[in-house]
């Protein structure tokens, strides 16, 4: 708990409260399943953007934050509806990620999620 206040610039008497699920997703960040769940899920996408400097994870999250509406998305992200359709239509053919039921959809915002808590915690120790 220390730790992860310091991380947050925290000082005083804090508790779990005061950082919603934070801590347990920072602390489930250094557990091998998790990071292994995260691989399984989305460590494709993270390796393909990487070396090819696409933004497919960035498209899936976009999507996954505005509730699976194309439109929205596209015009939270500046792209035309083609071009974003055209993203996740990549994202389904090179991955196999297809957002489309509730409980894919959960396993990825899921392993979305704790992808930026394992990176921003790595960030922090670094």
């Amino acid at each position: 708990m220390i730790r992860i206040a310091r991380s947050f610039g925290r000082s005083g008497t804090l508790s779990a409260f005061d950082f919603g699920p934070m801590p347990m997703l920072i602390g489930a960040a250094e557990s091998a399943d998790v990071r292994s769940f995260v691989d399984g899920a989305i460590g494709a996408v993270i390796a393909h953007d990487r070396k090819h400097n696409t933004p497919y994870l960035e498209t899936l999250a976009a999507y996954l934050r505005e509730g699976c509406r194309a439109q929205a998305c596209a015009d939270a992200m500046g792209l035309h509806v083609t071009s974003l359709r055209y993203r996740l239509s990549r994202i389904q053919d090179l991955f196999g990620i297809d957002p489309e039921t509730a409980d894919k959809r959960f396993a990825i915002e899921l392993a979305i999620r704790l992808h930026g808590v394992i990176e921003s915690s790595e960030v922090t120790v670094a």
